[in-house]
């Protein structure tokens, strides 16, 4: 969740799904072209795609920085897009709390369903059998989690629920 092209992608997710919004917004704050982020990043946006682009090249820059300045050490986390490892349906998405993942896994146990708050707080684990799954989470509020889906702590395929 924290990986730079992970951010910059849901940036841009989010762009899409507010659409218009940004034109409104600097209708009632005519500030585009006036302020800007931080003056390290570079020259003030005058658009509002260069808006986002100056968001993402200061977060890149900013997590550039604490991996550099803040000491510890992190395991990393791989991923592999191999189908044929987990192959499943998670619907509806957009949900109203009730979402249904049905799918199948390689044949070797330790297979783990992960949620995860918007934050990237970790806030379940649901232990996946080899082969066939086919099983029912309930989300208690509505807002927008993550979810993983791991073996032996590697990353086997990720995604996001929206609970309206």
């Amino acid at each position: 969740i924290l990986d730079t092209t992970y951010i910059s992608q849901y940036i841009d997710s989010v762009s899409q799904l507010v659409k218009d919004a940004h034109v409104r917004h600097f209708d009632r704050w005519n500030i585009l072209g006036v302020s800007g982020p931080a003056p390290e990043i570079g020259d003030i946006a005058l658009t509002y795609a260069a808006e986002l682009d100056t968001l993402k090249s200061w977060i890149n820059t900013r997590i550039q920085w604490l991996d550099k300045n803040i000491p510890g050490f992190c395991s990393k986390i791989t991923s592999t897009e191999d189908d044929n490892e987990v192959n499943f349906t998670i619907h509806p998405n957009p949900t109203l709390g009730l979402v249904h993942l049905k799918g199948s896994l390689d044949n070797q146990n330790g297979h783990e369903l992960n949620i995860y708050n918007n934050i990237g707080l970790l806030l379940d684990k649901v232990t996946l059998t080899s082969g066939t799954f086919d099983l029912n989470y309930e989300f208690a509020t509505e807002g927008i989690y993550y979810f993983t889906i791991t073996k032996g702590g590697v990353v086997m395929k990720a995604g996001k629920i929206i609970v309206l």
